[in-house]
């Protein structure tokens, strides 16, 4: 059982989710281990034993996850590293603006940048291969980011034709979007840096947001006798409990009608992230960092509000 509960927030915590850190399992044990605690209290005298068990078990867990990471990385890489991302050197060849806008967009995507070069696209021309050959050498370039704004197709092509013997790695950006898409070498396959501005998209957010919502609801609806009779319309408010509960509808979002039809959940609040910010503000905090926190925060500031009509 305990296992299972481990393993339960494991999976809640998006640990099996891919691109997820490795340093969640941290947090996934801890809340895990104080449930496992608060059942513990619980138990009959009879049944409850040291403590001290069910902590060596939390570090047995945390001991066995990074043991069995290690072996695989290990086995499919030749090396352990516990998924640790590499120190990243990044030329970006772009004019003023798109290396100030790309500058921002890795900083928010990739978290061990070492390094930063702006590469003027005068210095990539044709007949300076020389320079952007020591650009690349004095600075110890690892990746390069083209600005398809300022390159050329062809001349982004040849440039990773000409530096293809320096282990580099490429991606382009196109003006105005919010990701890099690129390979690790002229001739293979490779990922890309994206922006999340809807990180409640992200698979451990829809967990967390739904049972959230679950015991949320369930909560409500066995303190419906004494909370019912300060709602205006009590048995709306009934029925959007029941709703949440069966996952039609969502405690908070920031959904439209014709967007909610079209995803099949609606919500009964906005988000109420802080008093002093303004409606449209919150809900670009909401989407961009979604954390339970937002959902809790708001359902609490806005328990009057819950026999609303869904939105």
């Amino acid at each position: 059982t305990y296992i299972s509960i481990w393993i339960f927030c494991t999976w809640l915590f998006g640990l099996y989710d891919k691109g997820t850190r490795i340093g969640q399992i941290w947090k996934s044990t801890f809340f895990a281990t104080i449930a496992i605690l608060v059942a513990y209290a619980l138990f009959p005298k009879d049944w409850q034993f040291s403590r001290l068990f069910i902590l060596l078990g939390a570090a047995g867990f945390l001991f066995s996850f990074y043991l069995t990471r290690g072996i695989k990385e290990l086995v499919t890489t030749g090396s352990i590293n516990f998924g640790k991302l590499p120190k990243k050197r990044f030329g970006i060849i772009a004019n003023h603006a798109e290396f100030e806008r790309i500058s921002a967009l890795l900083s928010a995507t990739y978290p061990e940048i070492a390094h930063i070069q702006a590469i003027d696209t005068k210095q990539v021309s044709t007949d300076n291969q020389p320079q952007i050959d020591d650009i690349i050498r004095v600075h110890q370039l690892n990746e390069l980011i083209f600005s398809a704004q300022d390159v050329g197709a062809s001349r982004i092509i040849q440039l990773m034709a000409d530096t293809s013997e320096q282990n580099l790695e490429y991606k382009i950006a196109q003006p105005g979007t919010s990701f890099l898409i690129g390979s690790s070498s002229i001739d293979q396959a490779g990922a890309y840096y994206n922006l999340h501005f809807d990180a409640l998209q992200l698979p451990a957010n829809k967990r967390l947001k739904r049972i959230f919502d679950l015991f949320t609801a369930l909560v409500l609806l066995i303190a419906a006798p004494l909370l019912i009779w300060q709602y205006q319309k009590p048995r709306r408010f009934l029925n959007n409990l029941f709703l949440i509960f069966y996952g039609r509808y969502s405690f908070v979002g920031i959904q439209s009608s014709a967007q909610a039809t079209k995803k099949g959940r609606k919500s009964i609040l906005k988000p109420l992230i802080n008093d002093n910010q303004d409606t449209e503000l919150q809900a670009f905090i909401y989407t961009k960092s979604y954390s339970l926190q937002y959902d809790l925060r708001s359902v609490w500031k806005q328990l009057k509000y819950l026999d609303n009509e869904a939105h």
